[in-house]
């Protein structure tokens, strides 16, 4: 109910999303200042109809302060696996099972093709696909029994750990599904993006069928499969932004016009490839394709699993 001042600002992001959606449909544009902080929520700009032309700015009040994650914290819950002295177990509710493969690719293992992503005091650990496999700094998902295995890096405690797992498959939508009109200048500032149980070729933050797009000072970090996906848009820039850790891609575009990468790093991708020995293919730090006019500047890559 807060009116969405400085004073009484709105308590998600969504809300906020949402009123400028409204605004813009209205020839309004609009600033939407997020605070300090880490926001548990997906976050949508899909007008259901008309056109937006007014621009839409997402700002964190300050560069790196304001992270939309696809995690939730658990603190609570956790309790030695029976025989165990060193795996922790929590219940688990999702049936994610197998990420779908699309159609043409090659074939891609189970482990590849999994999504769950669990990372303790800001370490990505590693997925494997049996408790006989675990050791320090591994997790297992156990659907048939309903619970998460964890097996921590030598060091931690599980009662002083912070624990943050996957729970939410997308960060940020910008699509215009339902009426394929474009959208027109969306800008992202400041903001970090990381943890989404992103499926196999898809994005955390996907924007699609826009015009006039920037992200400038972000990051995109330990999702799944590719941090930002854009796609069949026009005039894009990405400014010292970073795109590292992600689970195949940093960066992935397709069908866009006029793009420019300024001050852009994409490393330490494809971990999530690596674990079931999936190289090449699409698979990239950065993968373009169909790309119209494209500006490279001070792009620094290296030490991805795959391609730069």
């Amino acid at each position: 109910s807060n009116p969405g001042t400085a004073s009484q600002p709105f308590l998600t992001i969504q809300k906020a999303m949402t009123v400028a959606q409204g605004n813009s449909l209205l020839n309004i544009g609009s600033t939407i200042i997020v605070q300090p902080g880490t926001y548990r929520e997906p976050v949508t700009l899909m007008p259901s109809g008309g056109v937006l032309h007014a621009p839409v700015i997402l700002q964190a009040a300050t560069n790196g302060t304001a992270t939309i994650s696809g995690g939730d914290a658990w603190t609570n819950g956790w309790s030695l696996a029976s025989g165990s002295t060193n795996i922790y177990q929590h219940s688990w509710t999702n049936n994610w099972g197998l990420s779908g493969v699309p159609s043409g690719w090659p074939t891609l293992s189970n482990i590849t093709r999994r999504s769950e992503i669990v990372i303790v005091n800001g370490n990505l650990y590693t997925q494997v696909e049996s408790l006989g496999a675990m050791s320090n700094g591994t997790y297992f998902v156990d659907e048939t029994n309903r619970l998460l295995n964890v097996e921590h890096l030598a060091g931690v405690v599980q009662s002083n750990a912070f624990n943050e797992v996957s729970q939410r498959r997308s960060l940020l939508e910008v699509n215009n599904y339902n009426t394929g009109a474009v959208m027109s200048n969306v800008a992202v500032r400041g903001m970090d993006f990381r943890c989404a149980a992103s499926l196999v070729e898809s994005g955390a933050v996907r924007m699609i069928n826009c015009k006039n797009v920037l992200y400038e000072n972000c990051s995109f970090e330990f999702n799944n499969w590719t941090g930002l996906y854009i796609g069949a848009t026009s005039n894009v820039t990405i400014r010292s932004t970073s795109a590292d850790n992600n689970g195949t891609k940093g960066f992935e575009q397709y069908e866009v016009s006029s793009t420019v990468y300024d001050g852009v790093q994409t490393c330490f991708n494809n971990w999530r490839g690596a674990l079931g020995q999936f190289y090449g293919w699409a698979l990239a730090g950065s993968k373009l394709l169909h790309i119209h006019r494209g500006l490279f500047r001070d792009y620094i890559s290296y030490s991805n699993i795959e391609r730069g």
